[in-house]
Parts: C-alpha cells; sequence; structure tokens
C-alpha cells in the first residue's frame, strides 16, 4: 500500500508539470523568434525613416540654394562663389556642390573643404541632370556611387535654378555622403542578438553595412535575399553574399520611387542555437519542478524501506556517469519494487551499450576529422599555387603591355619624353607617337574605364585599332571619328569606353603648328614663358556611341615651348587634405628652367610627389612631354 501511494503521488505530480514544460518551450521558443522579427522590423523601418528624412532634408537645402541663385536671375561668379560656400558650411554632411548651367558645363564647384574651382566639366551625360531639364523639378539620383574625391557612397541631389519668368538659368547639384550608413546600421544592429542589417539600394549594392566599416559598394543584387520588396515587409529565406543560410525581415525605405530597402538579418544558426538554448533553459526549469515533485514525494514515503533507497543509489550513481552498479531486490521486496529494480537495471544497462556506442563514434569522428584537416592543408597549397601562377600572369601581362609602348620618333626639331605610371601592375592608360609625314607628327593619349587587368585587355585592343587608322586619316578629328565607329561596331555594348585626345604638330619656320581633337580627355597643358595654359576641345567619349566630332582646334606653339598630354590620374591626384593638384599644384609649376622634355616631366613629377606627401597615387599616371626645340 505503501509503495502504491509514494507511485500515485510522484506520478499525478510530476506528469503534468512535465507535459506543461515541454509544450511551454516551444511556445517560448515561437514567441521569442517572432518578438525578434517585430523588433527587427520596428528598427528597420526606424532607420529607413530616418535615411528617407535626411535625404529629403538634403533635397529641401538644395532647392533652397536653387532658389537663392535665381533669385536676382544673375549668375555672377563672385556671388555663386559665396552662397554655395555658404551652402556648403551649413551644410557639411554633403561632400560639395556645384551650378552647371544649361548645356551641363559646371559653372562652378564647392568642395567640402570650402574651396572654390571652375573645372568647366560637362554634366549633360549625367541622367540626374537630364531628368531636372526634362521634369524642371528637383530630382533625387537613385544611383549610388563612390565618390572620386571623397571615397565614399554618394548620391547626387539636383534641383532647378530659375528666374523671375520660369526659364532655366542653371542647375545646382550636390553629391550628398552615404559614408554614415555603416555606422546608423551598427547602431540599428545593436539591438539584435547576432544581428545584421544592411542598406541596399535600387541596383542591389549595399551603400550600409553593419558588419562592414569600410564604405564600398558591393553587388548582392544576384542574391533574393537583398531582392526588391514592392510592399509591405517580408520575412525571408535565404543565403547572403557569403552563401551563409539566413532568416531576414526586409522594409523599402519610402522616399518616391528611390527603390532602397533595410534587411535585417540573422544567421540559421544563430536562431537555431538560442531556440536550443530556451529550449534549455525552460527544460531546466522543468526537470527542477520534476525534482521537487520527487522530493515532495519522498518525503510522504519516507517510511519506504532499503529496496527504494538501494534504487535511489543506483540512480545516483548512473547520474555520476558510473554504469558499472545495477539495482537488486531483496527476497522479501515487493512485486512493484521488485519490477521497478529489473526496469531500471535494464535502463542502466542500455544506457551503458549507449555510451560505448558513442565513444566508438568519437573516435571514428576525430579520425574524420584529422582527414578534413589534411584535405584542408591541400586545398590551401592549391590556392596558394593557383596565386602564384596568377600574380605571374599579370607580370607577362604588365611586359606586354609595356611592349606596346611605341618607340618615341627623333626628330632636331622636337623633343620627346614620356612615362607611363600604372597604379596596379598593368593599367589602363596608353599613348602613341609617329611621324605621319615629313616634319608633321601625330600623338595619342587614351585613358581607358576602369583599372588593373581588364582596364589593360581595353588598351590593348585600343592601340590595336588606333594603329590601323592612325595614318589614314589628316586629321586628329577624322581620326577620333573613324576609330570611334570602329570601336563602336567591334564592341557595341561599350566594352571599350575611354577618354582620349589626338594631336598633330606640324614643324614651321619659327615653331609647329598644333591641331588638336578631343574625346572627353582632360586638357592638353601648353607651358608657354614657364607657365601652363590648358588646351581644351569638347568632345563624347570613345566607344559609346555613334558622334561627328567638331572641326580641329588650332593654335600655334613657339620655340621653347613645352606641350603636355597627361591623363586624370595627374590632375585629379589629391593631397592628405583633399585638394587636387590641377587646382592647387599646378597653377604654381614652373618649367621654364627646363631645356628638355625629360627636364619638363622629371619637374611635373617632382611637383606632383611633393603635393601628395603621403598620400599614395589614386589613377593610373601617364605623361607625354613634347619640346618645340
Amino acid at each position: 500500500m505503501r509503495a502504491y501511494l509514494f507511485s500515485v503521488i510522484a506520478v499525478v505530480a510530476s506528469v503534468p508539470v512535465g507535459m506543461l514544460g515541454f509544450v511551454q518551450a516551444g511556445h517560448w521558443a515561437d514567441v521569442d523568434l517572432a518578438t525578434t522579427d517585430r523588433v527587427a522590423l520596428a528598427l528597420e523601418r526606424l532607420l529607413g525613416n530616418q535615411i528617407a528624412l535626411e535625404i529629403e532634408g538634403h533635397a529641401k537645402s538644395v532647392e533652397v540654394l536653387a532658389a537663392q541663385l535665381g533669385a536676382p536671375g544673375s549668375l555672377e561668379p563672385d556671388r555663386l562663389r559665396t552662397l554655395m560656400r555658404n551652402h556648403i558650411a551649413t551644410h557639411p554632411e554633403q561632400s560639395g556642390a556645384m551650378v552647371v548651367d544649361p548645356d551641363g558645363v559646371a559653372l562652378g564647384n564647392v568642395f567640402a573643404s570650402g574651396q572654390w574651382t571652375r573645372t568647366n566639366l560637362n554634366y549633360a551625360d549625367r541622367p540626374y541632370f537630364q531628368r531636372v531639364r526634362a521634369t524642371k523639378a528637383t530630382v533625387i539620383s537613385p544611383e549610388v556611387i563612390l565618390g572620386r574625391l571623397t571615397g565614399v557612397p554618394n548620391i547626387h541631389v539636383a534641383s532647378p535654378v530659375r528666374d523671375e519668368s520660369g526659364k532655366l538659368l542653371a542647375v545646382a547639384i550636390s553629391p550628398v555622403d552615404l559614408g554614415q550608413s555603416s555606422a546608423k546600421a551598427r547602431a540599428v544592429a545593436a539591438g539584435l542578438p547576432d544581428g545584421r542589417v544592411v542598406v541596399v539600394d535600387a541596383e542591389g549594392h549595399l551603400i550600409g553595412d553593419s558588419a562592414d566599416a569600410t564604405p564600398r559598394l558591393r553587388d548582392v543584387s544576384g542574391r533574393p535575399l537583398f531582392a526588391v520588396v514592392r510592399g509591405e515587409p517580408e520575412v525571408r529565406f535565404g543565403a547572403d553574399e557569403h552563401g551563409r543560410p539566413m532568416r531576414a525581415t526586409v522594409v523599402r525605405v519610402e522616399l518616391g520611387d528611390l527603390g532602397w530597402r533595410v534587411v535585417a538579418m540573422r544567421p540559421l544558426s544563430s536562431i537555431q542555437s538560442h531556440r536550443t538554448q530556451v529550449w534549455s533553459e525552460t527544460l531546466a526549469v522543468v526537470a527542477l519542478a520534476l525534482l521537487a515533485a520527487l522530493i515532495i514525494s519522498a518525503g510522504g514515503a519516507t517510511w519506504l524501506s532499503r529496496p527504494v533507497r538501494a534504487l535511489a543509489d543506483v540512480a545516483a550513481a548512473v547520474e555520476g556517469g558510473d554504469y558499472s552498479r545495477l539495482p537488486e531486490s531483496g527476497r522479501g521486496d515487493p512485486a512493484e519494487v521488485a519490477h521497478l529494480t529489473s526496469v531500471v537495471g535494464s535502463m542502466i544497462r542500455s544506457l551503458r551499450g549507449q555510451a560505448e556506442v558513442l565513444e566508438a563514434l568519437v573516435a571514428d569522428r576525430t579520425i574524420e576529422l584529422k582527414k578534413a584537416n589534411e584535405d584542408l592543408q591541400g586545398a590551401l597549397h592549391d590556392l596558394q599555387h593557383k596565386e602564384r601562377r596568377i600574380q605571374e600572369d599579370i607580370a607577362q601581362a604588365r611586359l606586354f603591355q609595356e611592349s606596346i609602348l611605341p618607340v618615341l620618333p627623333l626628330s632636331s626639331r622636337l623633343n620627346l619624353c614620356a612615362g607611363y605610371f600604372p597604379m596596379e601592375q598593368v593599367g589602363g592608360d596608353i599613348y602613341d607617337a609617329c611621324e605621319i609625314a615629313p616634319g608633321r607628327f601625330r600623338f595619342f593619349v587614351a585613358d581607358a574605364i576602369g583599372h588593373g587587368v581588364q582596364a589593360s585587355m581595353r588598351t590593348i585592343v585600343l592601340k590595336a585599332e588606333y594603329d590601323r587608322l592612325k595614318s589614314a586619316h589628316s586629321e586628329p578629328s577624322a581620326t577620333l571619328e573613324a576609330l570611334n565607329g570602329r570601336l563602336i561596331k567591334l564592341f557595341p555594348r561599350n566594352e571599350v569606353l575611354c577618354t582620349a585626345c589626338c594631336f598633330d604638330i606640324q614643324l614651321t619656320s619659327d615653331g609647329a603648328q598644333l591641331r588638336y581633337a578631343n574625346a572627353g580627355h582632360v586638357p592638353l597643358l601648353l607651358f608657354r614663358n614657364g607657365r601652363y595654359q590648358p588646351v581644351h576641345g569638347d568632345g563624347p567619349l570613345l566607344g559609346g556611341a555613334a558622334n561627328t566630332w567638331r572641326r580641329t582646334l588650332t593654335l600655334q606653339v613657339r620655340s621653347g615651348e613645352t606641350v603636355v598630354a597627361t591623363t586624370d590620374g595627374l590632375l585629379e591626384q589629391q593631397n592628405d587634405v583633399r585638394e587636387m593638384f590641377e587646382t592647387v599644384a599646378l597653377p604654381t609649376l614652373d618649367l621654364s628652367g627646363c631645356e628638355s622634355a625629360a627636364a619638363a616631366m622629371g619637374a611635373v613629377l617632382e611637383a606632383l610627389h611633393r603635393f601628395r606627401g603621403p598620400c599614395p597615387l589614386t589613377d593610373d599616371l601617364l605623361i607625354l612631354a613634347i619640346r618645340v626645340v
């Protein structure tokens, strides 16, 4: 009777607690996951609204600048400079401001430092400029790019400048620095355990990442996890750009048709680990409750005899990992206790067998891990070998690129010197010099879009096609037009897009005549009396679309003067305060003491290195110096 009472008390007290514990463990795990999703959505909406409000604020600030510029209907340079500097001082989060005329030509630029300059760059081909011209309204460009000067992600806000009659006088443009997007994402991600928050632009680039402090536009458009969200926020499952399984919530940034979205994600492994932890903690509470129930039952059945105590001793040994002891029943024990003793003995023997199986599995797994480690070592060796092969191939590519550079022609009336300094082992700049007729020399300088190996491949194609045409036309403009047509025919998807210039130097009795045509390239530098004068002509990029070049620009070069053809790697080089060589150092450069082209090029390089100081080269650099004797 006593044994029966003990059994009834233990079952009645323990079974409901155990069942409730198992049910509640699953419920708490589901509630925890749903709560995390709601928190993630709230934080994403907060970040999205913050981004939208900030961009709208930038748009309003540019509209204010446009209204100030158009108030008197005059764009006098001093007034432009004052208003634009005041705008940058009031909005330091914007990395600059520029005003362009209705044809897209820059009237003035102010950098974040407050420096004013007139670059004469043409923005007519920029989508946001074209949209302002078409809509006569403020435009927020959805395209995010790495700033050429700041090196951080930015977008452009453009607003029309109109006079009192509504006539379009100009367009005010300001790039908005998105460099703090990652910091904002990190602040949001702090509210998510093991969470990561990213901001994705309309084209599928990461413009903010809580896991990456360095601003860079990584393309994740091929990953469904980061795809556009059309309506309500979504919960998604998929792999991130590193292939890791994720659970993510996605909301769109509510700002017109900008197409941005905020994605908050957690690794499925972390979610499962947290779910397991919730289960474990709940089951631990259940175990404590069960233990309490058993203690209560034992308190009511303390009068049970030795068999029960013996079973308890054996259970304690099993709990400590000792499976060697088996319970024994006495001759006078109740039948129920004898049966319980037999069952417990069977369970202990089963646990002993399982422990032995587990030990064998651990031993086998150790051997497998050792083999896997050896396989990884072999794979690492293969990767290192492939890396060496790649470096050797790049070195060969550099030698090949150097081999296609021309041997400079010799002339008693022209002194030539060239220097090519790629940012990496190979680069995207190329030049050519040849004598196409007695006393007439033709020069060609080009800068292919991009850097490294892909840009060097473009220069090889570009040089080969130019060599086919360089002597076939009498004018540099006709040469560029023919080369452009050839590139479009061979590469209709603009694979060989580049800037270039082509010019002829015809020796005369008192110096030389220079005939010049340009294809979106930086100006020639004519050093007259030691100081430079820019020589520039409008022209579209090569390899973009069919175009007709304007007539060739003609000017006289006197004996003793030097012409320097270069690429934007020289003019746009920055120093440690983000000043450009073209606007700060070049106006002070004096070549009056240089008696040869080599001396002139050396002076230019010395000025460049002195200007940039510890800052590295930010682009490929090519310098072609021509001195008329």
